[in-house]
């Protein structure tokens, strides 16, 4: 083999590593190229906040696909698990809107930060008062039978004490002439007197008691009739003063049958 030849072999196989080890280095340069752009791309994305956004946005799609509800939206009616699930939706789209408004920004005001949360607790607070209203809605229409029974007995215990306090003021004569009677200074005849008057008293408390009426006058004159002479009474204030004059001999079995008769009708 001749010198010539070795030497263009050798220089063909150099050529060749060479060519090797080149397309070595450039596949190394790209493969670090890749990575230096994968990490530029990550660090712009948190700059920019897209992946915070991302992750945010992922969050509530999978909070509303385990909605079980029509609506994600609080109700009143919803169960806690239900509940649960429409609160984190609000929380996490509180969050989207706070930070796709405020993006790359150095420094967000106090209020800025706490303005869709603001609006969010009034929303909890109108879902409470919402809430309180549908029990108290769901309790009266579940009892409304029987507090309408107890409105009833209610009305009949009313009724029934007003009625009592009529009687009670009606009996109000006697009472007086029974407190009174205890005087002992009182003669037979005056306490006679106050005991007719309370009784013609609660006649007029009473409707159609005239033959009542007349029958406490006929006792009130049997009982001056059953003395002797001649009894002078003052029935009322207002009423003139009426001489009675009977004899010695009072005639009993006669007033006793108009007695009877009055009380048989």
């Amino acid at each position: 083999m001749s010198t010539e030849l070795l030497i263009v072999i050798q220089a063909a196989f150099a050529a060749i590593v060479a060519i090797v080890i080149l397309l070595l280095i450039i596949r190394r340069q790209k493969q670090t190229i890749g990575q230096l752009k994968d990490i530029l791309t990550t660090v712009k994305d948190e700059i920019s906040g897209e992946n915070l956004t991302g992750y945010l946005q992922i969050e509530l799609d999978d909070t509303t696909a385990h909605c079980a509800k029509d609506t994600v939206a609080l109700r009143p009616d919803l169960s806690a698990e239900d509940m649960a699930v429409s609160l984190r939706f609000m929380v996490l789209q509180a969050e989207l809107a706070l930070v796709q408004d405020h993006v790359g920004t150095k420094h967000t005001p106090w209020r800025e930060k706490i303005k869709n949360y603001v609006n969010l607790a009034e929303k909890v607070l109108e879902l409470s008062k919402a809430r309180v209203d549908h029990a108290a809605k769901t309790l009266t229409d579940t009892h409304n039978e029987e507090l309408a029974a107890k409105d009833q007995s209610l009305a009949a215990l009313e009724e029934e004490k007003q009625d009592l306090q009529k009687q009670v003021d009606n009996l109000k004569p006697l009472v007086s002439c029974l407190d009174s009677a205890a005087d002992d200074d009182l003669s037979r005849n005056e306490l006679e007197l106050k005991l007719h008057k309370a009784l013609l008293g609660i006649c007029e408390n009473f409707p159609n008691s005239e033959a009542l009426r007349e029958l406490v006058y006929l006792i009130h004159e049997a009982f001056h009739e059953s003395g002797p002479g001649t009894k002078q009474v003052s029935e009322d204030a207002e009423e003139p003063q009426v001489i009675i004059e009977t004899p010695d001999n009072f005639a009993q079995s006669q007033n006793i049958e108009i007695l009877n008769n009055i009380i048989n009708q």
